[in-house]
């Protein structure tokens, strides 16, 4: 059976069961296994690592409904991260792939170095003018900064960011993001 059939199975088997209250819960589910569907796919296809971070970026954007995500990289001498993959969509150009922040005296090299994550509700009131200017030119306004830890030591750190907008009050706040990611992570 094909993925698309199985995906399509699954999406009308909740949407005919679903009852009112329960619908929130059996989307999160949904989305949760399209999700791990989706990455599954994309480990099964034999992409190169730039092309699979790609995609499990865009995976996890869609699923996490924000604007950018990111995975940045330690360099061979761990004095930068490098953003190795980044899904924006909407990007301007100033956020792009290869940007480099240097581990010491960032925010996600301290996100890297302490293991801990980094929530920003107002980026703009939060961060210094220097270290947010792509971001700030992006209007990328919250965002957080999550470590990739496996086996007790930190790998990298995924970005998640969001772009403000008066008109639209369904934006996720990144501390309602994070508490997501958690769910998933540990669903």
């Amino acid at each position: 059976m094909s993925t698309y059939t199985s995906s399509m199975i699954l999406e009308r088997s909740l949407n005919s069961l679903a009852l009112p209250d329960a619908r929130p819960e059996l989307q999160r589910e949904s989305d949760r296994l399209k999700l791990l569907l989706d990455m599954t796919n994309t480990l099964v296809s034999n992409l190169e690592c730039r092309d699979l971070l790609r995609t499990v970026s865009a995976s996890i954007r869609q699923v996490m409904h924000c604007d950018s995500v990111g995975v940045w990289l330690p360099d061979v001498e761990h004095v930068h991260l490098r953003q190795l993959a980044m899904d924006f969509p909407q990007s301007k150009g100033f956020v792009t792939e290869d940007l480099l922040q240097p581990i010491e005296h960032s925010l996600v090299g301290g996100v890297f170095k302490s293991g801990k994550p980094l929530i920003l509700n107002a980026m703009s009131q939060q961060v210094d003018h220097v270290e947010s200017s792509e971001a700030r030119a992006e209007a990328l306004e919250s965002g957080c900064a999550l470590p990739l830890i496996s086996r007790g030591r930190t790998l990298g750190v995924l970005t998640l960011a969001s772009i403000w907008k008066t008109n639209s009050a369904a934006r996720w706040t990144m501390k309602e993001l994070w508490d997501r990611v958690r769910r998933y992570a540990t669903s």
